[in-house]
């Protein structure tokens, strides 16, 4: 009986586990491209505005996939930010994403094996215009300290 019951409770603590993150705010990125970098890299300036208001500033860099033609000038990036809990300071969202390419799951970004956090481009790209957030490989994070 005892041995069921811990099999019970075992398979009630994996399915908590396997919560899936909720949407906690927006990240926004600015670039300016650089001669320095290759044209699919770019230096970034972030804002991460979330869902109960709180504000944390970010440095970064990106690698895109495909952007060596697009035009020269500043890009914005736009993520839905969704974790499992709310981000209550600048290190919880600094790491390293890694996205996804092909089909629905494309410009998806997760950090981590666990994907405790995913940054997701907008659903309606037309209200942002050409969002670059879609051509995303690899995204790196800092805070910035006030």
């Amino acid at each position: 009986m005892a041995v069921r019951a811990a099999g019970v409770f075992l398979a009630a603590g994996m399915t908590a586990a396997a919560a899936q993150p909720a949407p906690v705010g927006t990240l926004t990125c600015t670039s300016m491209p650089s001669k320095e970098r290759a044209a699919a890299e770019a230096v970034l300036s972030c804002s991460f505005e979330g869902a109960s208001g709180t504000k944390f500033q970010y440095s970064g860099a990106l690698l895109r996939q495909g952007d060596a033609t697009a035009p020269p000038g500043k890009r914005v990036y736009v993520w839905s930010v969704q974790g499992e809990r709310e981000i209550s300071s600048g290190g919880d969202l600094a790491g390293r994403y890694v996205g996804r390419t092909g089909g629905e799951s494309a410009g998806i970004l997760s950090r981590g094996r666990d994907a405790s956090i995913v940054l997701k481009p907008p659903v309606n790209t037309s209200q942002l215009g050409d969002n670059s957030a879609i051509s995303v490989l690899e995204l790196n994070l800092k805070a910035v300290r006030a």
